[in-house]
């Protein structure tokens, strides 16, 4: 992961060619206490902010127990355990495209960021029929909706087992195929270092967090979302 780190690129720079569009993740540098800064700079630059489920379109994420995380995250049913595995903003009719995550403080406790490239899973053509078919309620309040993992963009998947239902068996065997089990070979893990800021494709990458063994309150992550 060290290889990969580089400074924040200069402002002329593409941000959507080179490392994100060759691995569909890239890696940044800069001082911790320009974080914040720096994290939004970088999503005005990829494009729209999408604003989240909370309400603002820069987030602060700390790992959280069952009992007090938010209804509507995924710390609501995991806690402290593996966040899964999922494309974040599933919930909304077109997932957001970027993602930019900045390393306030990575913690007591080395927890990796978990990424898995969709790409280095290769599927029969009827497990491709599979994601396309099976259905799954889609949970977002008074905007939920029927979709399944892959629609009629193949530009993108849905995948979220925090806000995505099965409806059907079709629908768990899906849902299967994502599984830890299943892709766990092509998982990578990322450490991230105070200052560190991760660009993902969230059209193409999963990303998920190791189980963290005991509540840290020091770690903490600033998130946005790109349209």
């Amino acid at each position: 992961t060290a290889s990969r780190r580089q400074d924040v690129p200069t402002e002329n720079t593409n941000l959507r060619s080179g490392a994100i569009a060759k691995h569909g993740w890239e890696l940044f540098s800069c001082h911790s206490d320009a974080i914040s800064q720096q994290v939004v700079a970088l999503a005005f630059r990829l494009g729209t902010l999408v604003q989240g489920r909370y309400g603002s379109s820069v987030e602060v994420l700390s790992p959280s127990p069952e009992a007090s995380a938010h209804p509507s995250s995924l710390s609501a049913s995991y806690g402290l355990g593996p966040l899964p595995l999922h494309v974040d903003t599933s919930h909304l009719p077109v997932p957001a495209r970027y993602l930019v995550l900045g390393c306030v403080n990575p913690g007591k406790q080395r927890v990796p960021t978990l990424v898995f490239d969709r790409y280095d899973l290769s599927l029969s053509s009827n497990q491709m029929r599979l994601l396309r078919s099976a259905v799954f309620h889609v949970q977002n309040g008074r905007r939920s909706f029927y979709g399944s993992i892959q629609g009629l963009n193949p530009a993108f998947i849905r995948f979220d087992p925090g806000c995505m239902k099965p409806v059907t068996q079709e629908a768990e065997e899906a849902l299967a195929l994502f599984s830890f089990e299943a892709i766990n070979e092509h998982v990578q893990e990322i450490f991230l270092r105070a200052g560190d800021i991760m660009v993902i494709d969230n059209w193409r990458m999963l990303h998920g967090r190791a189980a963290v063994p005991q509540l840290d309150s020091y770690r903490s992550l600033i998130r946005c979302t790109v349209a």
